[in-house]
């Protein structure tokens, strides 16, 4: 179907659903007879015959009609009928509240959303890379294990950075050898947001590079949302087609206010209603159908440059304990800095990985008082509104004393305090 609408097969199927909002359900009779859905969750794909279908098909790069909006639609509709068949039959043979997604369709950010708003589920995680190019995470899992010799399951996929990364060093390196100009920023924050303010685009660079298909913020075009015209722009400057839709980073405590969130969306795998009162403040991000794919990030993002201090780990886990802020506008980033070549190599791979508006540190030279992060977050309610992207404030964080637990224990504990908990 993809290379029928003129697009590239097993690589613009995004396209087909980016279509499928500009038209009408004109033709989902005829894919209900290609899609056959059976018992016991199973469907078998009839014959095509597109073209005797649907009539001829479109050329690449060639104009695109209510037709071809119209066969998007359709199919879009059928599949988010077909997979909400299957699932309502998963859930009543396996008897589970929760529901994990993999593979190429798992990218539909449409169909993920109806599967969560309809389905019978409680929750949807979806894996960020969840086309072919994802299968190798599932590899390095089973070598993992096999290598430990242990079914037990530490690691919780909570971001995407897995990619490569490079030192400021060797980014001051290139850019000297390739004699283009450039500065350094005395206030990222500020003078980005004094940039996004002035309309202008900003190509953002930072960390480990993001696996699978969504910009995360690692290699990321930013623009100011506010208006249309800015989505058009953006995708002459992607060299992409014009119907594309923009998405709209934001942070988790404003994304129910801005887009009726429920929870977090950090991969941008979902779609959520634009509220109408929100709708002409935001049109670049706003798709013709009303919604947008979301990216949330945290609040606070606390950096542990250790896990091979336990008594450290302790005092942090007994300090998160005791903050007032909501458990939900934290992430917890442990670095091993071991491998980091010590805790101030650490320090910095864990601030490139970071994702919250606020990047707390802890240190092995701290001094205890739980009421640290209480206070950041106030400070950064004041510091940070408007349009501030990354951090304005970095300061150490100050944890209180407790009994020192093994490092499986303090993983345990925090996890269970609602904190999510990542390593880098």
């Amino acid at each position: 179907m993809t290379e029928y609408l003129g697009f590239l097969h097993s690589s613009d199927e995004y396209k087909v659903m980016a279509l499928a909002s500009f038209g009408k359900p004109r033709y989902v009779a005829a894919f209900r007879g290609i899609v056959r859905v059976g018992d016991n969750g199973l469907y078998t794909i009839q014959p095509l015959r597109l073209e005797d279908r649907f009539g001829p098909a479109r050329l690449k790069g060639g104009p695109l009609d209510q037709r071809h909006y119209g066969i998007a639609h359709s199919l879009q509709v059928v599949l988010e009928g077909t997979a909400l068949g299957i699932a309502r039959w998963l859930h009543g043979a396996a008897g589970l509240d929760d529901l994990w997604l993999a593979g190429g369709a798992a990218l539909n950010c449409v169909m993920n959303a109806r599967l969560r708003d309809r389905g019978p589920f409680r929750d949807i995680w979806v894996q960020p890379a969840a086309g072919d190019a994802g299968t190798a995470i599932g590899a390095a899992l089973w070598v993992d294990a096999k290598e430990r010799g242990t079914d037990e399951r530490r690691y919780v996929m909570d971001h995407a950075y897995l990619g490569p990364e490079y030192t400021d060093a060797e980014i001051e390196e290139f850019l000297v050898w390739t004699k283009v100009p450039y500065r350094r920023l005395a206030n990222v924050a500020e003078e980005v947001a004094d940039i996004l303010v002035q309309d202008r685009v900003i190509g953002w660079f930072q960390g480990r590079m993001e696996v699978g298909p969504r910009a995360l913020g690692a290699r990321s075009i930013l623009a100011s949302p506010t208006r249309a015209e800015m989505q058009g722009r953006l995708n002459e400057i992607k060299d992409r087609e014009d119907f594309r839709p923009v998405a709209p980073v934001v942070m988790e405590e404003h994304a129910a206010e801005w887009f009726g969130a429920r929870g977090p969306s950090p991969f941008m795998l979902f779609v959520f209603d634009v509220p109408a009162d929100k709708a002409d403040r935001i049109p670049a991000v706003r798709h013709t159908d009303g919604t947008a794919r979301i990216q949330t990030v945290p609040r606070v993002s606390v950096v542990v440059p250790t896990y091979r201090r336990p008594e450290l780990l302790a005092r942090c886990r007994a300090a998160l304990a005791a903050q007032r802020l909501p458990a939900d506008q934290f992430e917890v980033i442990v670095v091993e800095d071991v491998l980091a070549d010590g805790p101030a190599t650490a320090r910095n791979r864990g601030w490139r990985a970071a994702r919250g508006t606020v990047i707390a540190f802890t240190d092995d030279d701290t001094i205890p008082d739980p009421a640290w992060l209480a206070l950041t977050g106030r400070f950064a309610g004041r510091r940070l509104r408007g349009n501030s992207l990354r951090p304005s404030h970095v300061a150490e964080m100050v944890v209180t004393s407790a009994l020192v637990p093994p490092l499986s224990v303090f993983w345990r504990l925090a996890g269970a305090s609602g904190f999510r908990v990542r390593f880098v």
